[in-house]
């Protein structure tokens, strides 16, 4: 029998370390009034390490707060929702101190506990900034009617 289990522990934690998508297991910490203001990484894969650009080892153990001094609330809010609530959220949100956009799935692990998978979208979230400023730029060029409206530092004449 624990053969076994050291087998199955094996394989799970070969399977976690393999994963390309970046993977954290959390646990919440809360105040005396038994609010979550914070948690902490039990454990993270190397892909996430390499995402964040932190030693995972240097992560495990330590708050999300000590990780990214001036994290935004919503990554600690959300992941005390997925806790409190027991549902899974899904989010794509910065990290406005990495200036990184990261999209992925909370869910709850049990008493705590929850799991997050996600992906760095940057590139995605750059792209579609740049393509709606480029669609609303046709739209306003549209609107002209003349070239000297066209002209940087020209005014339009009303009379034209």
């Amino acid at each position: 029998m624990q053969e076994a289990l050291r087998a199955s522990d094996a394989h799970w934690r070969g399977l976690f370390a393999r994963l390309s998508e970046d993977f954290i297991v959390g646990e919440a910490i809360r105040d005396a009034a038994g609010r979550i203001t914070d948690w902490r990484y039990l454990d993270v894969n190397a892909a996430w390490g390499e995402l964040v650009g932190v030693d995972p080892t240097a992560a495990r153990g330590r708050t999300i707060r000590e990780v990214f001094p001036g994290i935004e609330d919503d990554w600690v809010n959300e992941f005390a929702d997925v806790v409190d609530t027991g549902h899974p959220v899904t989010f794509t949100r910065q990290v406005g101190s990495l200036r990184r956009w990261y999209q992925g799935s909370a869910f709850p692990l049990g008493p705590e506990q929850f799991g997050v998978v996600f992906l760095d979208v940057t590139a995605r979230i750059e792209a579609d900034a740049r393509r709606d400023a480029l669609l609303e730029l046709g739209d306003r060029l549209r609107d002209l009617d003349t070239v000297a409206t066209l002209q940087p530092g020209r005014r339009r004449d009303p009379r034209s």
